[in-house]
């Protein structure tokens, strides 16, 4: 009898798309996996049309059942000082436990001046105009004249809570937290009004995770936990921080992705912070931490695993952590940029099983480059990235899905 040998963990699988792979036009947009498995991904088609989101089905084909062949166009924003805004550029989009879909991003109003806004998307596509102001909820931070917002997450009541960015042009800015009641009003049980500042002050805090007790993590350039209030949990690292002091040259390392894995311990992927000079180039690194903030040295005896693909540069942009602990970084590599997928064992060493030595370097779209933006773990083992393709006339965004 002749057995089949079964694919190596890190090829694509045919079974999804087109031979593993769907592209679809789309900038600048991330996507997320609902809890029945379609693919849900929010964007920009074009400039002045707002913000599109994408459904797909599991198996990568368009979903019939949300707006237009699964692509949903959020209407224009009315400002009562600037009129109809198209220019809504979306950071993050969550699902509520009830399947409502919540858009949260940034308002443009100029290249200069701006405002956090969120909107409400009914699962079958259409704008729900019970949520804030008829399907709007707009947040004014500090009063800077150009706010963002960077990540959300959901709670089990359906509360809203996210990272955000306070900016004025001329004075810089500072980072914060933000969170609405499920129905888009402010929630005023959170920080000052629904909105705290990020701990320390002075530090950037732009990836955030939930815990299931309520507290919360941020990470930037370094990691807070945080009470369901959202005051900084002093019992944490060093009175509630843990900085990202990795490089003794004295650069600074900022996190993209980070995990709460079942048991407490957090992962954390980043970059160090370059002065710009090609001599000086990114460091991307892996870390995990106790849940006490305290490094793991059990991973890679307690410091950052520094990697490198090949003799290439590149950075991680985004984290996934498997059933069985081990972890796999989304990133690209630098130049003509190609997509990348590392996997670590629980050691932190390289999984020689999965791709070519622990690596998967993805073939970009002829004559153009793939930005990964996200990666996720199925819930049959799978692995589904999503990255921005540049270079091929019209921005995309590509869905592949790798055996695991």
């Amino acid at each position: 009898m002749i057995m089949t040998q079964p694919s190596r963990a890190g090829t694509l699988d045919p079974t999804f798309g087109n031979g593993g792979y769907v592209d679809f036009p789309l900038a600048n947009g991330v996507t997320r996996v609902q809890s029945n498995g379609n693919l849900l991904s929010a964007g920009r088609w074009f400039d002045g049309v707002g913000v599109t989101l994408v459904r797909h089905l599991p198996d990568g084909a368009p979903d019939p059942a949300f707006g237009e062949a699964g692509r949903v166009i959020v209407p224009f924003y009315t400002h009562p000082d600037h009129g109809p805004v198209g220019n809504f550029k979306p950071a993050d989009v969550v699902v509520q436990p009830d399947g409502k879909i919540v858009v949260g991003g940034h308002l443009a109003f100029t290249d200069f001046e701006g405002i956090v806004m969120f909107a409400r998307i009914t699962s079958d596509g259409r704008l729900d105009t019970t949520f804030g102001n008829a399907g709007f909820t707009l947040v004014n931070m500090t009063g800077g004249n150009k706010d963002e917002t960077h990540q959300m997450s959901v709670r089990p009541d359906g509360r809203i809570l996210a990272t955000a960015f306070s900016g004025n042009v001329t004075a810089g800015g500072l980072s914060m937290l933000c969170q609405l009641a499920a129905d888009g009003t402010m929630d005023f049980g959170f920080g000052h009004g629904g909105l705290a500042n990020a701990y320390p002050l002075s530090s950037m805090q732009f990836v955030l995770r939930l815990r299931a007790d309520g507290k919360f993590y941020t990470s930037g350039f370094g990691l807070t936990r945080y009470d369901e209030r959202g005051t900084a949990d002093r019992t944490f690292g060093n009175n509630g921080h843990v900085p990202f002091g990795f490089f003794d040259d004295g650069r600074m390392a900022q996190a993209t992705g980070m995990v709460i894995m079942p048991d407490g311990r957090i992962v954390c992927v980043g970059n160090s912070v370059t002065t710009g000079d090609d001599q000086d180039p990114t460091i991307a690194w892996c870390w995990r931490t106790q849940a006490n903030g305290s490094p793991d040295a059990t991973f890679n005896n307690g410091i950052p695993v520094l990697s490198s693909i090949s003799e290439s540069r590149h950075a991680n942009l985004a984290l996934a952590v498997q059933p069985d602990g081990k972890m796999v970084c989304a990133g690209s590599t630098y130049g003509a940029a190609r997509a990348t997928l590392e996997r670590l064992n629980l050691d932190g060493t390289r999984d020689a099983t999965f791709g070519d030595g622990g690596i998967v370097i993805a073939d970009p779209p002829t004559g153009g480059i793939a930005i990964s933006e996200s990666v996720h773990v199925l819930p049959d083992g799978k692995l589904l990235t999503s990255a921005l393709l540049l270079g091929t006339g019209v921005a995309s965004q590509r869905l592949s899905r790798y055996l695991g």
